[in-house]
């Protein structure tokens, strides 16, 4: 078994289109390679890394999708690279040593990549170096190739990588003829060439090393080591069966003397054959987005074009629907239809025509039409690298491909975001007011003493002010008592007041009798009282309507006496 390392420039340089032929180089030699034989890559611009550590070339396709991760990086440093290279194939146990190195050459280090040259040299380890780049450091990746007995490739079209990727990777591979006895495993029981026969086929001797291709092509039989020894494709209008062992004695000795051999091969010739149809009208597809237009041009047996045939057309989808196509003459011959195809796949379109309306024959025509996947998903790998990059300068993390074991609201070790607000306005806002109060204190005296006595000057007047209040409302409640305290002496002593009772009736004239001195005050403070005693003597009135008369008239002068202290 061999051992190949490639070692792939991923620096500015490489980007946009370079890089894409340069995964596709690599997976083109990765799937050369046995799974016995060992493969690593090692990719680097400013620092190196293996993206496929070395390891024997079993898992394919994992290591492919690990190559279509890579993407454009920075600087150019190769000598690191090498280094990895070197030591990871020095003291591996393979007959073939071998290194692809696919570079510009432009380094910082180039002594150093010219000594571990003769390192490789001197550990029996080949390297081919292929320059890309419209400046390229064909001395020194010449000089490589040379010590080491490997060769150099100057590229100028970078369609070639593919090529030289290839032819390289046949320096490790293993033989390609695989002579020993297996007994053929059945892969893909659905398909025609192989209906009807026994599941059990007889042993072949050897076959020719091949792997899948992909796409449309389908394995039908494999061999112990799953490689692949009948397969079936169908490319537009034509199919094409692959055998990779033999028909005669040196490999199936035991299948010419099985019985359902030439039923077999029967089978196979038919499915391949084109089938028998009109040669009448030729179909063509053309795809445009997602509309299939569909061009038939009908001419007869002298090339005259056929007109106003009845044309019918009806196509077959990948999910085994059929529906009808409309076709229309647009020209001398041409008829056109189209019909809209949803999903990606093979389409079957038959085609029925009868030459005139007087024709009572039907004719038939079948074409196939694959409409692919849509370019944003034909790649389906990640840019690994430019995804690590953004995590570790936002200060994020990567998270697991599992949606079980992804937390998204784990927030350790996350930097929470910062928001840098200008300055200025506050600063402004800032200086503008020590400004005025730099120069109001400049400007303007301030007389504190002043100040004070002002201030003392309307709290003193403010407290005489309420001092005044307190002692008019005090001399009122004093007075108020003071009034209360005569009323309340004149109701108790008023003579108004007494109760008199008469036992018989008096005739004659009342005695006089001598006022007393509070008899006195109190006819003062009753200025009508004479009157009120002459009005009463002359009409004669009872003792008792006087003394009610008296009562009456004594209680309104007190009244307005009242009224006249307040």
């Amino acid at each position: 078994k061999g051992a190949l390392v490639l070692v792939i420039d991923r620096s500015g340089s490489m980007t946009g289109e370079k890089v894409e032929i340069c995964k596709l180089a690599a997976i083109a030699s990765v799937r050369l390679l046995s799974r016995r034989d060992l493969v690593g890559l090692v990719i680097f611009d400013a620092t190196s890394t293996w993206l496929v550590p070395l390891q024997p070339a079993q898992d394919k396709d994992d290591i492919c999708q690990r190559i279509r991760s890579v993407g454009a990086g920075g600087g150019t440093i190769m000598g690191p690279a090498m280094q990895m290279a070197f030591e990871s194939l020095a003291d591996a146990e393979v007959a073939i040593k071998h290194v692809i190195l696919l570079t510009d050459g432009q380094t910082s280090d180039p002594e150093l990549c010219a000594k571990l040259g003769n390192d490789m040299a001197n550990s029996e380890i080949t390297v081919s170096t292929v320059a890309v780049g419209p400046q390229t450091n064909s001395k020194l990746l010449y000089d490589i190739a040379q010590v080491t007995q490997g060769r150099f490739y100057q590229v100028d079209d970078p369609m070639k990588i593919p090529e030289i990727f290839v032819k390289e990777a046949q320096v490790v591979r293993r033989s390609m003829i695989i002579e020993q006895t297996f007994s053929p495993q059945l892969v893909s029981g659905y398909n025609e060439v192989i209906g009807g026969l026994s599941s059990q086929l007889p042993v072949l001797d050897g076959y020719v090393l091949t792997g899948p291709k992909g796409g449309l092509n389908q394995i039908v039989l494999a061999s112990d080591q799953a490689d692949p020894v009948l397969a079936t494709c169908q490319s537009g209008m034509g199919r094409c069966v692959a055998f990779t062992s033999s028909i005669d004695s040196r490999w199936a000795s035991n299948w010419l003397q099985w019985g359902g051999f030439d039923s077999f091969w029967e089978q196979i010739v038919r499915w391949s054959g084109k089938p028998s149809q009109s040669t009448d009208c030729d179909v063509t597809t053309d795809i445009q987005g997602g509309m299939v237009i569909v061009n038939v041009e009908a001419a007869d047996a002298e090339g005259k074009f056929i007109n106003f045939a009845d044309i019918e057309g009806q196509v077959i989808t990948p999910n085994v629907s059929s529906r009808t196509i409309d076709l229309t003459q647009i020209g001398p011959g041409q008829y056109q239809g189209r019909f809209q195809a949803a999903v990606s796949g093979s389409y079957i379109v038959n085609i029925r025509y009868k030459k005139t309306d007087e024709d009572t024959r039907n004719n038939f025509t079948t074409t196939a039409v694959t409409v692919p996947v849509a370019p944003e998903f034909r790649d389906l790998a990640d840019n690994a690298p430019l995804l690590t990059q953004i995590s570790e300068i936002s200060g994020g993390r990567i998270l697991s491909s599992d949606p079980n074991e992804a937390n998204l609201f784990d927030r350790s070790g996350l930097k929470f975001p910062e928001t840098q607000v200008p300055l200025i306005k506050p600063l402004m806002l800032i200086w503008l007011a020590l400004f005025l109060s730099d120069v109001a204190i400049r400007r303007v005296i301030l007389d504190v003493r002043a100040i004070g006595r002002r201030i003392a000057s309307v709290l003193l007047r403010y407290r005489r002010t309420k001092q005044k209040e307190e002692k008019t409302l005090e001399q009122l409640k004093l007075r108020r008592q003071k009034v209360r305290d005569q009323l309340s002496a004149r109701s108790r002593e008023s003579t108004t007041s007494r109760r008199y009772e008469v036992d018989e009736k008096f005739e004659g004239e009342l005695p006089i009798v001598k006022p007393s001195a509070e008899t006195v005050e109190i006819e003062k403070s009753v200025p009508h009282k004479k009157e009120l005693v002459k009005d009463i003597s002359e009409g004669q009135a009872s003792h008792i309507q006087r003394l009610l008369k008296a009562k009456r008239k004594a209680g309104d002068d007190i009244k307005k006496e009242k009224t006249d202290d307040i």
